[in-house]
């Protein structure tokens, strides 16, 4: 994912943060192909079509990214 590598490898960042609705697995596959990992819920946080719809955080760490390249 070059957006991933952009941002540790130009920018310097130690940490990536995404969140994506609960209900879109596309996204979830993309975040944990790309090596980020779930670090939590929010319950019920957001409005979406009249529904409430939970929210998943991901986090990718340098180290994670570095160490997982090959």
């Amino acid at each position: 994912m070059q957006a991933v590598g952009y941002a540790f490898d130009v920018l310097g960042l130690d940490r990536i943060t995404a969140e994506v609705f609960a209900d879109n697995p596309r996204s979830v596959r993309l975040l944990e192909g790309a090596g980020f990992v779930r670090e939590g819920v929010m319950r019920e946080s957001i409005q979406r079509d009249g529904r409430r719809v939970d929210e998943l955080v991901f986090g990718l760490l340098r180290h994670e990214w570095t160490g997982g390249r090959k």
